[in-house]
């Protein structure tokens, strides 16, 4: 199957979507719950980062992704319905502002937007309240209403905008008609002189959701693609009539046989000012660039499809709605004092903060320990060795423990950023064995934290949620530790870092938790390591993300590390059946693969339950569990449906695995075909 076309099929339907920086993917917008989140696929199928681009945006918005350079700008609209936009700044998302405008740009209820941007200038169309079809402008900085196309055009009709190579004030904008058929007008929003005709072959049956203009290989003729209102995908050559190509499933292409070629399209996303083409990319001087395999080879047949599937299993975290006895978390806090050196060697005596996390089970120099966590540059001098003489005392439990360097570890990355103020590798481990092994409740006494909070896209948690917390000792001139404490306006979470405004922070309350109630649960996001004296000041954390629980897992063994078979299964002939997960916490996905390829998985933890993706390894295992189903009754068993009906909500984790295939093995059973995960019976298994 032609990896264009599912290129193509993919840039119809997704909300917005463009060029990754480095040509090695691409990014697309898509929603999560009321934000707007970029997420990066690479040319070989794999997703990589996912980034929080607005927030708080209106339901099923239109945007659109325009990028020239080092400018990248998305378009949307707001809760209010008014158009906004965010720009990539300083590695961050940032909402923008409208400089030159005095008032907000209002648009209709069901407008479509669509855009583009050269070196002088930015157009982003829309229509108006009353139908218009109108552009705003940015130019020298400022922005500015450009006026209304003519345009005998339905709400919610989809247009685009194309630049003109020879004047950079001509436009070409080609939007549906009420007729059904694609309009082609040209001119200039500065004289308001425009001339149109219908794009010939464009009459379609009804109405269309997307469509997409690609010049030729020439730039002086084009090639039009458009999805149907009924799923359907269709050409309009430049030298031939109006062409089924094939159906659109499930945001994937489907031709009418499996013996579809595969050929190259030439995708402009002119805004940017480079020339995609699927199969291959050229700049603007010409030169190719190779992009790899084609994408669509490992993709299952599309006979094996489900329209049924279309989102991931859900995950309920009721955050922030509990008060929490502050007496309950005073027991997770612990006192540091070490001995460290300043950057010409100078040793000195220095104070900081601690807090258990609840990892049961942990154990390190082979050794059963309770995990404390810490800011880095609590156990590190300026000059990079490691703290000595490492006391952690816990003032609410009455207990102290003098703690050796082999009883500490840091994050290995911190001492290459260790001049860099908030640096996301500034987080570090104290091991404390000197405890009753008997002792459950002090093994499970601790913050709690969350796998889907650690995975999930970067978010805001609003100053309307009640309950972001943060806490830790001060230094005192005495000696003795007094604890502070405050209550968050909120918090923002970045891939690796947290940031957040409270009244001023003090010495000694670096490696403090930064946490929220999640299901009545006091669970830790983020270990506070830079702030300031000053009130309602800026602060920020290190984020505890999936890499830096995982790599704590392996510290402590609490992971567990297995592989899988693929087994015969007489229904697909010699191809093996697997499940990929596009990211950690991401939708399933099956993939063809061959019999006897065995990939390794990892088991987490999930707080105080295990969650297993096979049947060994806890005392209550879960199953994933795939399961065929038939789409009507003549054609049965030839579907599969996929979902983790049988991974406990409770759980809060579905699916972080260490490589990107899970094998799945085939099962027969008196209510039909089960596809299930087992681990391989040898000697390989590590711990």
């Amino acid at each position: 199957m032609s990896s264009a076309l599912n290129h193509l099929t993919h840039a119809l339907t997704c909300r917005a979507m463009a060029p990754a920086n480095d040509g090695e993917g691409y990014h697309t917008i898509t929603t999560s719950g009321p934000n707007l989140t970029q997420y990066l696929t690479t040319n070989d199928g794999e997703s990589g980062l996912e980034e929080s681009v607005a927030y708080d945006v209106r339901a099923n918005t239109p945007a659109v992704y325009l990028v020239l350079n080092d400018v990248r700008m998305v378009f949307y609209l707001d809760a209010g319905n008014q158009l906004a936009f965010s720009s990539y700044e300083d590695d961050e998302w940032e909402e923008g502002e409208w400089h030159g405008l005095s008032q907000p740009v209002v648009v209709h209820p069901e407008t479509q937007l669509s855009g583009l941007i050269n070196e002088d200038q930015i157009w982003v169309l829309y229509q108006t309240p009353a139908g218009q079809l109108a552009a705003v402008v940015k130019h020298t900085g400022q922005w500015s209403l450009a006026g209304t196309i003519a345009a005998d055009m339905a709400p919610r009709a989809p247009h685009m905008a194309m630049a003109d190579g020879a004047d950079p004030n001509h436009l070409h904008v080609f939007f549906f008609t009420n007729r059904h058929e694609i309009c082609h007008t040209q001119g200039s929003l500065t004289t308001g002189d425009w001339r149109g005709s219908i794009v010939h072959g464009a009459h379609f049956d009804g109405p269309i959701s997307r469509f997409l203009v690609i010049p030729t290989e020439d730039q002086r003729r084009f090639t039009v693609y458009a999805a149907t209102v009924a799923s359907k995908l269709m050409m309009i050559s430049h030298e031939g009539p109006l062409t089924e190509l094939g159906v659109i499933k499930g945001g994937r292409f489907v031709p009418p046989t499996r013996a579809e070629s595969t050929f190259i399209i030439n995708i402009s996303f002119l805004s940017s000012g480079k020339w995609l083409f699927f199969g291959r990319e050229t700049d603007e001087r010409g030169g190719e660039k190779t992009m790899g395999d084609d994408l669509a080879a490992w993709m299952l047949p599309p006979e094996l499809y489900h329209d049924d599937y279309i989102e991931g299993p859900r995950v309920n975290m009721d955050l922030g709605s509990k008060k929490v006895d502050p007496t309950r978390w005073y027991r997770f806090l612990v006192y540091l004092k070490m001995h460290k050196n300043d950057k010409s060697g100078n040793p000195g005596e220095y104070h900081g903060t601690g807090f258990f996390l609840s990892l049961p089970g942990a154990r390190h120099e082979d050794k059963d320990v309770k995990v404390v966590l810490t800011a880095g540059h609590n156990l590190v001098g300026a000059n990079g060795t490691m703290a000595t003489a490492i006391q952690v005392a816990s003032p609410d439990l009455g207990r102290s423990w003098l703690v050796g360097q082999e009883m500490a570890m840091v994050c290995p990355e911190y001492n290459t950023t260790i001049d860099k103020e908030g640096s996301p590798n500034d987080w570090g481990i104290v091991f404390i064995s000197e405890f009753d092994t008997r002792d459950t409740k002090f093994k499970q006494l601790g913050f709690a934290f969350n796998l889907s909070l650690a995975v999930q896209p970067p978010f805001k948690v609003s100053s309307s949620v009640p309950g972001p917390e943060l806490g830790g000792f001060r230094s005192s001139i005495n000696g003795t530790p007094e604890r502070v404490y405050s209550t968050l306006t909120g918090f923002h979470q970045f891939p690796q870092k947290i940031s957040y405004k409270k009244g001023g922070t003090e010495p000694g309350m670096s490696g403090s938790p930064v946490w929220i109630s999640c299901n009545n649960l006091l669970t830790v996001v983020g270990i506070h390591t830079t702030g300031s004296s000053m009130s309602k000041s800026r602060c920020q954390g290190v984020r505890l993300n999936l890499d830096i629980l995982e790599r704590i897992f392996a510290w402590t063994h609490t992971s567990q590390r297995g592989r899988l078979r693929a087994h015969e299964a007489p229904q697909f002939d010699r191809e093996g059946l697997y499940l990929s997960f596009s990211r950690p916490g991401g939708i399933a996905r099956v993939r063809l693969g061959s019999v006897g390829l065995e990939t390794t998985f990892k088991v987490l933890p999930a707080g105080d339950i295990q969650v297993n993706l096979g049947p060994r390894g806890h005392k209550n295992p879960r199953g994933f569990l795939v399961a065929t189903l038939p789409t009507d009754l003549e054609e049965k068993q030839r579907y599969l449906k996929m979902g983790s009906t049988y991974i406990c909500e409770d759980d809060a984790c579905y699916g972080p695995v260490e490589s990107s295939e899970v094998s799945l093995v085939l099962h027969t059973t008196k209510n039909g075909n089960r596809f299930r995960l087992e681990p391989v019976e040898d000697d390989e298994k590590q711990t």
